[in-house]
């Protein structure tokens, strides 16, 4: 399938999601006009989606991969991603909301929505155990709720937390001094536990 036909699926996906919350509005049709993220989210004080009525924008990355994503035991899917891209979402956007979207080989439309909230504290605990060389790492995703009403609550208390984080000004790891030698993380968050992997 083209790249650019599984893009299109799985951004139409998340918007069909983001659709039915009162509060949320997608910047994400426009297409990759960005390097490393996808668009926006425009979080709004009310139903009202008025420009006195915004309240925050959320940079969001969106990934798709052919095939239904299965989880472990644990409702979990590991996604493979790349040290340097974690990297950018912390300096550049502060953190970003990433979903990671199955497309249905036969109907070629996005179906499993996935995601995690890549912040800058979690992103700094995940890189401070790479290897200087690792490439790549996994993160833990978890299904994205269907149900309007928990995604609106989802993607407020992620932009409470990114501001929070903001305030708190984050100074970055020296990943030179912090790295241990060769312990390769498959991990975001230490409580978390070990994941099926995700060909993304």
């Amino acid at each position: 399938m083209d790249k650019k036909k599984i893009e299109k699926a799985v951004v139409n996906r998340v918007c069909d999601l983001i659709q039915q919350c009162d509060t949320i509005d997608d910047k994400l049709k426009e297409g990759d006009k960005n390097i490393r993220i996808d668009g926006f989210l425009d979080l709004y004080s009310s139903p009202e989606q008025r420009v006195e009525n915004l309240h925050a924008e959320i940079p969001v990355q969106v990934k798709g991969t052919m095939g239904k994503l299965k989880p472990n035991k644990h409702g979990v899917v590991k996604f493979m991603a790349r040290t340097e891209a974690l990297k950018r979402y912390r300096d550049v956007y502060y953190g970003v909301l990433l979903f990671v979207v199955g497309v249905n080989k036969s109907s070629r439309l996005g179906e499993d929505v996935f995601f995690v909230q890549l912040l800058p504290y979690n992103i700094n605990r995940a890189l401070s155990k790479t290897c200087p060389d690792q490439g790549k790492m996994s993160v833990p995703i978890k299904p994205f709720p269907t149900n309007p009403k928990e995604m609106t609550r989802i993607i407020t208390a992620l932009n409470a937390n990114r501001k929070k984080q903001m305030k708190a000004k984050v100074v970055a790891y020296d990943f030179g001094g912090d790295t241990k030698p060769c312990q390769k993380t498959s991990i975001l968050y230490q409580s978390r536990p070990s994941c099926t992997k995700a060909n993304v």
